[in-house]
């Protein structure tokens, strides 16, 4: 089950966190393994294949093997049976290989029957370690060409539940630039265009969830010498139980600002609530404010995961508390 720590983003700042277990399973690891081990490789062992858990497919009106429409790729939430992710390869031994991408599914009609149709199985005997607090899938909505990054905003979730339907709309957006752009410096438009070159030469397609990825796997490359076994590698190494990165897996500069975006939402309401204690001292009898009652909910929805909310035609739809 500690192997389960590998999809949790934390980082312990204050070092409070008991670190013995993962060093005695990173010792355990590298006894069965005759030395090192490939976290990857195990992660992908331990995950519920593709094949058990896809009982009927259709697409186009047609059934169709669902072997040849759903391929076994990595995801924030580890590897997931992905349809019509049309990205190059996600482990590229060398920096410099390249791999060809796969032709993308087309939609020639519209309508329920016309579209993807998938019958599952929810293997309710194999929730050993379970991501969400629930029994059921969680369905990822994303560019094809992107990384399924939460963080970088082109993602939407939606959660399916066993004995039940679950239909999902979606509608294209799609963002052109002007060919005049050209005309003005890369440095005065920050963007490219598709004829301009790759900025990597290992990557087929570079977007802006790309750039924010990067941006993520580079500060973890720097400060642990790995990355995440979820994240794409490019010649980099995996992250083991042992070492720096098993202390702190999935740690970003994210996790800082939303840690010390907390804090000043604490310390606010700390200094608002004093404030108001001394203004009200001759009372006998305070009676708490609206802004006091609610600090419990706001702190919640501030730090609530916002893949949870539900989402219908592509956008959230979330009552947020804000003061």
């Amino acid at each position: 089950m500690r192997l389960g720590n590998f999809y949790v983003y934390d980082f312990d700042m204050l070092g409070l966190t008991d670190n013995n277990y993962d060093v005695e399973l990173d010792k355990l690891l590298t006894t069965y393994y005759n030395g090192t081990y490939d976290v990857t490789e195990i992660m992908k062992t331990l995950t519920p294949q593709c094949s058990m858990m896809l009982l009927k497919c259709k697409l186009h009106g047609k059934y169709t093997n669902c072997s040849t429409l759903f391929k076994f790729r990595k995801t924030p939430d580890g590897y997931c049976c992905t349809f019509n992710y049309v990205r190059e390869s996600d482990d590229i031994p060398e920096q410099n290989d390249e791999t060809e991408l796969s032709k993308p599914e087309q939609v020639w009609d519209l309508g329920i029957e016309r579209g993807l149709t998938v019958v599952m199985d929810p293997l309710l005997d194999d929730y050993f370690y379970s991501i969400l607090p629930i029994k059921g899938w969680k369905v990822i909505v994303f560019n094809p060409t992107d990384y399924p990054d939460m963080t970088s905003g082109g993602v939407t979730e939606v959660l399916a539940v066993p004995l039940s339907e679950t239909f999902l709309d979606v509608i294209g957006t799609i963002f052109i630039s002007n060919p005049g752009i050209k005309n003005f410096p890369r440095n005065k438009r920050n963007c490219i265009f598709p004829d301009e070159g790759k900025l990597l030469s290992r990557i087929m397609i570079y977007t802006y969830s790309d750039c924010i990825v990067n941006c993520k796997i580079n500060f973890i490359q720097k400060s642990c010498g790995c990355r995440p076994f979820f994240y794409p590698r490019h010649g980099i190494k995996d992250c083991d139980i042992g070492g720096i990165c098993g202390v702190f897996i999935g740690f970003s500069f994210i996790t800082i600002v939303e840690l010390l975006y907390f804090f000043v939402l604490m310390f606010r309401d700390l200094f608002c609530k004093k404030s108001a204690l001394q203004k009200d001292d001759d009372r006998k009898t305070e009676i708490p404010s609206d802004r006091t009652q609610t600090t419990g909910t706001i702190y919640w929805n501030e730090l609530q995961p916002r893949s949870w909310h539900s989402a219908k035609y592509g956008k959230f739809f979330a009552n947020r508390v804000r003061y």
